[in-house]
């Protein structure tokens, strides 16, 4: 298991890697190493209303919301986008994007990186022009989370997407 985030709580967060149910897995809440306790905080249901087997580190925002992708899950099963937000002494999961499609980025496995304008960056391991991957960007138009461009890689090159805003 990886530590993922230590808050000033001396909190650990952590992507349990303990394979679960359909081979889906939970984010849980380490408390300090001498209580040796852990709490899930959110288990996911997999496709297609959900994602599944996350697998990147959990990035924490100035609100202190956890932003990740998950590998599978989401209508496409290749993958999600989501946020974690703390309520009320518990957590709330919102998917933020279902990844897949023509063309579109599958199946991430990086941390997200959050832009100073609140845009969301990631890789995915396939999907593209080549199906061999693209670097992706997310961004919330309307009250909605979109994919909004990417750079795909393959054998004739790289190409850069400007996605148009409802495609």
């Amino acid at each position: 298991m990886k530590i993922k985030h230590t808050n000033s709580h001396s909190k650990a967060w952590a992507c349990l890697r303990i394979v679960l149910d359909c081979a889906l897995l939970a984010i849980v809440l380490l408390t300090p190493a001498s209580a040796q306790t852990e709490s899930v905080i959110y288990s996911f249901a997999g496709q297609p209303a959900d994602g599944g087997q996350p697998s990147a580190d959990l990035i924490k925002d100035s609100h202190g919301n956890f932003y990740s992708t998950t590998y599978a899950g989401g209508s496409s099963n290749a993958g999600t986008l989501f946020k974690l937000s703390p309520s009320g002494g518990s957590w709330t999961e919102s998917m933020l994007v279902s990844l897949g499609g023509p063309l579109g980025p599958a199946n991430p496995v990086a941390p997200v990186v959050i832009s100073s304008t609140g845009n969301l960056y990631t890789t995915a391991s396939s999907g593209g022009a080549a199906n061999v991957g693209e670097v992706f960007e997310v961004s919330k138009i309307g009250g909605l989370w979109e994919v909004t461009g990417s750079l795909s890689f393959g054998a004739s090159g790289t190409s850069l997407r400007r996605v148009a805003h409802g495609s």
